[in-house]
């Protein structure tokens, strides 16, 4: 994961502290997509893996989708 991140963005520092020292939480996430502003559901189909990406220095997160990293296998259904 760290190799896929410092390929795509070579010089990264921390946008808050400017840091450079950063650490990959132990796991991944998964955020829901809403269909809309009405009603909040945690359940459904769509679906963001990401993991996170957190600045030693003062602890700002920053959130780095999984499949457009390559680090898992997009799926994409035809409607």
């Amino acid at each position: 994961m760290i190799d896929a991140l410092i390929e795509r963005i070579p010089d990264i520092s921390c946008p808050i502290c400017h840091g450079k020292s950063f650490t990959i939480a132990d796991g991944f996430a998964l955020n829901p997509l809403q269909e809309g502003f009405q009603s909040f559901t945690m359940t459904g189909e769509k679906m963001i893996p990401s993991i996170y990406m957190i600045c030693n220095n003062c602890g700002f997160m920053s959130q780095h989708a999984l499949g457009l990293l390559k680090l898992i296998k997009l799926e994409v259904k035809e409607e």
